[in-house]
């Protein structure tokens, strides 16, 4: 199969169809929004590497290499701050 994203009717799409959705646009996000409104039955949490090496999941020096290894620093936020843009 190729690279992409498996949606609810099974049909393997390519991954610039999933860049499309990514960032503020897609559906987790705008799902994230109503949690984090209020809406009745839901709950909004972000937990971010920061938070992961304060409760000692992760070492800090894993963080600051990643931040010097990962060249595009809006990939960085992305996977380590939870920050969708």
């Amino acid at each position: 199969m190729a690279c992409g994203t498996v949606h609810a009717d099974a049909t393997p799409r390519p991954d610039s169809h999933h860049r499309q959705r990514e960032g503020r646009k897609n559906w987790a996000y705008k799902l994230a929004r109503r949690a984090e409104a209020g809406e009745p039955g839901m709950h909004y949490a972000r937990i971010t590497a920061k938070d992961a090496v304060a409760a000692g999941v992760l070492d800090q020096e894993e963080i600051d290499d990643a931040r010097a290894t990962l060249t595009r620093h809006r990939v960085f936020r992305k996977l380590y701050e939870a920050r969708a843009e």
